[in-house]
């Protein structure tokens, strides 16, 4: 069986979307006149601090998802731990790795790549 990656086309850029590209344009290129010193890091480094981004709450999902595979595996560990609970182990496993594994996809999929 053929695997065939599907990569949607990006939408279509806006007028407002162009109008704005042609500002900030404007704007860094009249900043570097004044400033003749500037980088481009120091121009990516202003253009992603402007930007809103979902980076807060992303990792506050990432930590989530980690707090919870810990407490899983001690959960985990603490039923196996007793005689006769060995048999309780791999659900509470399996349960602590879907909702990582659950979390993870939804941050993925809101803000992008982690």
């Amino acid at each position: 069986m053929t695997h065939v990656p599907y990569v949607p086309s990006p939408p279509p850029v806006s007028p407002r979307a162009q109008e704005l590209s042609r500002r900030l344009r404007e704007t860094i290129d009249k900043y570097k006149q004044e400033n003749p010193s500037v980088t481009a890091l120091d121009i990516r480094q202003a253009l992603s601090m402007s930007v809103p981004s979902g980076s807060v709450p992303r990792r506050v999902a990432v930590v989530a998802a980690l707090g919870l595979a810990v407490l899983g595996g001690m959960v985990a560990f603490f039923l196996s731990s007793e005689p006769g609970n060995a048999d309780v182990l791999k659900p509470v496993l399996i349960v602590a790795l879907m909702v990582v594994i659950g979390v993870i996809v939804v941050v993925k999929s809101r803000s992008g790549p982690v």
